[in-house]
């Protein structure tokens, strides 16, 4: 098979790229590790909070397999926001974690169940229902009024 000029031209940038990807990955995540906000456990969750600025939004999204709970704050107009109060509890109201002072996202790997998040921001509250099961992540977006 003849294969013209240009269209060899991006068969080998493409394959180029495919071996370069991997590498650039790699050198992408350790300067995104100065970023990454300090992980905690609180019982047997794990969990971290950030993503102010480009850099530490950057370097939570890079550990996101991590968890299996996703959390976002953000206002109506679409800007993160930050200073939420989120308090995860399990059937029977028990607790299981409480965080505050969120960042806009906030990352936890939770064992499997059902939950109840509640989250406040200033003088005001939402509440939202969650499954957690196997390797599927769970997304929750809280979107708060100003």
């Amino acid at each position: 098979m003849k294969i013209n000029g240009k269209l060899q031209g991006i068969l080998v940038a493409g394959l180029l790229a495919m071996m370069i990807s991997p590498v650039m990955a790699q050198e992408n995540e350790e300067s995104l590790e100065q970023y990454l906000p300090q992980v905690s456990q609180q019982g047997q969750i794990t969990y971290t909070s950030g993503g102010i600025g480009l850099e530490e939004r950057g370097a939570l999204e890079a550990t996101a397999k991590k968890y299996n709970l996703i959390i976002s704050n953000a206002d109506r107009k679409g800007e993160f926001t930050a200073e939420t109060t989120i308090v995860v509890t399990r059937k029977g109201n028990q607790e299981m974690l409480t965080v505050n002072d969120v960042g806009p996202l906030l990352y936890a790997k939770l064992p499997t169940g059902a939950y109840v998040v509640k989250a406040t921001n200033g003088d005001k509250k939402a509440e939202r229902t969650v499954s957690i099961s196997g390797q599927k992540q769970a997304r929750i977006h809280f979107i708060w009024s100003e």
